[in-house]
């Protein structure tokens, strides 16, 4: 890689001296402490919903090939039931009991 239009490349050297096999864990863990700091809500991607997707999709592919016909990918399901993963209400602290005065 050492074009100037490669998405990394203005985070290395000039154009025409190439990023390596090596570069590419720099790279890597840059975006994954970008994403640790972000605010966005699901910052940290690949995660494992994402590779929980790309099984469904590769358990369909089998399917199909042994069918020879088209095959549906099931939608990711989560404990909740729903289709997308739903926050969870907050649970209120119990309430801290009063300790009697002796």
């Amino acid at each position: 890689v050492s074009d100037g239009d490669h998405p990394y490349m203005d985070k290395w050297w000039v154009p025409g001296l190439n990023i390596g096999y090596e570069h590419t864990f720099i790279n890597q863990f840059a975006d994954f402490v970008e994403g640790y700091g972000s605010r966005k809500k699901r910052p940290l991607r690949p995660d494992f919903r994402d590779a929980l997707e790309t099984q469904y999709i590769c358990d369909a592919v089998l399917r199909s090939g042994k069918s020879g016909r088209w095959t549906k990918v099931p939608a990711i399901k989560t404990p909740a039931g729903g289709v997308a993963a739903k926050k969870a209400p907050a649970k209120k602290a119990p309430a801290k009991k009063a300790r009697k005065k002796k």
